[in-house]
């Protein structure tokens, strides 16, 4: 599945959790901004600030677009 297609899905699963993390992701590997635009379309105005990676320590950069903390051990 190519970019564009992960962008479809993620929007129409409607998870909000889930299209912060895959455009944080798809944002962080240098997808096109085409790209990110329509998966940050398919997301509500949140406040909120959630992790990369549930369940370890909300530690690390915050990508302030997606409101997501990358917290990913590298």
């Amino acid at each position: 599945m190519d970019t564009q297609g992960l962008a479809r899905v993620t929007i129409a699963f409607e998870n909000q959790e889930t299209i912060r993390r895959i455009g944080g992701l798809l944002e962080r590997e240098s997808a096109t901004e085409e790209i990110l635009s329509e998966i940050q379309s398919g997301l509500n105005i949140s406040k909120s600030v959630i992790a990369a990676v549930p369940g370890i320590p909300r530690r690390g950069p915050l990508n302030k677009r997606w409101g997501v903390i990358d917290n990913e051990e590298r």
